[in-house]
């Protein structure tokens, strides 16, 4: 198995070790730490205010908030 979209020809195996390797989250502009309700803590007010509005049920609905209020 090999991939075309690299700048070379991989195998699946060396891909992944070179992905793992790569791994850093205190670079990744992507990496949480994983905490309950972590998230919470990035948003302004004006987007929870909007998350509120616009699925404040669903968070519920799915188990993520306890009621409407984030």
């Amino acid at each position: 198995f090999y991939l075309k979209h690299t700048n070379g020809d991989y195998k699946k195996e060396e891909l992944l070790k070179k992905a793992l390797n790569n791994i850093n989250p205190n670079k990744s502009h992507t990496y949480r730490k994983g905490k309950a309700k972590g998230w919470i803590n990035t948003l302004t007010e004006v987007q929870k205010q909007l998350i509120q509005e616009k699925a404040g049920d669903l968070l519920v609905e799915l188990g993520y908030e306890k009621d409407v209020r984030i």
